[in-house]
């Protein structure tokens, strides 16, 4: 039995060095230098953006509907701004 469960875990370990190895840090090349937390986040912020941007595109109704929200929210947000100053 122990023979027959090494056996197994050997195999195993072999199968997750060949997957560890086919991505990750392994297909960088050498001397490239990893990016950092911040160029990390712009890259991250960037694909974001680049989503909804496509998803307006297939949707214009969508991003006409969001103008309209956002522009009642902006309204409101000011009047109560406007409110707020005149409490003082």
């Amino acid at each position: 039995m122990a023979t027959k469960k090494n056996a197994v875990s050997r195999y195993l370990a072999e199968i997750g060095r060949k997957g560890g190895q086919k991505g990750g840090l392994s297909k960088v090349p050498k001397g490239t230098a990893v990016l950092s937390a911040e160029d990390r986040a712009a890259r991250a912020i960037e694909a974001v953006n680049a989503r909804w941007a496509e998803y307006y595109r297939q949707n214009p109704e969508k991003l006409e509907e969001r103008k309209r929200r956002d522009a009642a929210r902006a309204a409101a947000q000011k009047k109560r701004a406007k409110k707020a100053g005149k409490k003082k």
